[in-house]
């Protein structure tokens, strides 16, 4: 049974279960703009650290653009188990607009303690 996650900011809300089998973790999720008019480009990297923080692997997923208050799914692969010691780290990237001219790009990490059931 996967176990679910939520992480909230000024620009984005993220909820997520997580996964894991002998061989791999598969993070799947939801990305919600709940800033800009209009979000593009929308990078979700994940990143399975070890207890020591080491990285253990990594997998991205990308989302073209999302409307203010639009949700939209992810999912990630990594090809590692992970255990319940270890930790995700997200970092999340975008170019947001609120209209006229230019966007603002924005980069976001946060970390997340893992805890799956196999």
């Amino acid at each position: 049974m996967p176990s679910s996650h939520h992480y909230t900011n000024f620009d984005a809300s993220l909820t997520w279960e997580v996964t894991s089998t002998a061989t791999e973790t598969v993070i799947s999720g939801t990305f919600r703009n709940v800033r800009y008019a209009l979000m593009e480009n929308i990078e979700i990297w994940v990143t399975l650290r070890d207890t020591k923080g080491m990285q253990v692997a990594r997998a991205v997923d990308y989302i073209f653009r999302l409307d203010r208050d639009d949700t939209a799914p992810f999912s990630v692969k990594l090809a590692a188990p992970a255990s319940g010691e270890a930790s995700l780290l997200f970092t999340y990237k975008y170019q947001g607009s609120d209209g006229g001219d230019g966007a603002t790009a924005w980069m976001q990490a946060f970390e997340s303690d893992l805890t799956t059931k196999r």
